[in-house]
């Protein structure tokens, strides 16, 4: 049987919506010029730092330990046959299209490519964070990065 997901978009009578104007944010006064990775440690000794609080968090998260030691026995290895088929069952049973019926139903895009207009390169892997979402995987454990003469 084919579920049918639901309507997500909502209709929204912008007659009604009044807006104010934001209230003044209060800034920290600048620091003079960005100093890069100049003299970090001293600063993040100086300032303080959430890596050690997010280390801590990684530590005592029961879910993130879980994933990790999932990560750890099974490695990042490719999916089998088997799993993809698996997985596209899955995806079959909740009534979800294939990938480019999706974009043609949700966007009117048929899968068409165009030409780059943003760039984004991911320099490292490390981060202050370890968030579940992060695409990259970043966190404060990771510390590959590239290298200078790229």
């Amino acid at each position: 049987s084919t579920r049918s997901l639901p309507d997500y978009n909502t209709p929204v009578d912008t007659a009604k919506i009044k807006l104010s104007r934001p209230k003044p944010v209060k800034r920290k006064p600048a620091r003079g010029d960005w100093q890069g990775l100049k003299d970090l440690r001293a600063r993040l000794a100086a300032e303080g730092s959430l890596v050690d609080d997010t280390l801590n968090d990684m530590k005592n998260d029961k879910d993130f330990q879980l994933t990790a030691k999932k990560l750890r026995e099974s490695g990042q290895r490719k999916l089998t046959l088997e799993e993809k088929q698996r997985r596209r069952r899955c995806l079959e049973e909740l009534g979800a299209p294939e990938f480019t019926e999706h974009l043609l139903q949700q966007a009117g895009c048929d899968g068409t490519r165009f030409a780059t207009e943003v760039l984004q390169l991911n320099i490292g892997l490390y981060c202050n964070q370890a968030c579940n979402h992060c695409h990259v995987e970043s966190s404060p454990r990771r510390h590959e990065a590239m290298s200078s003469d790229v």
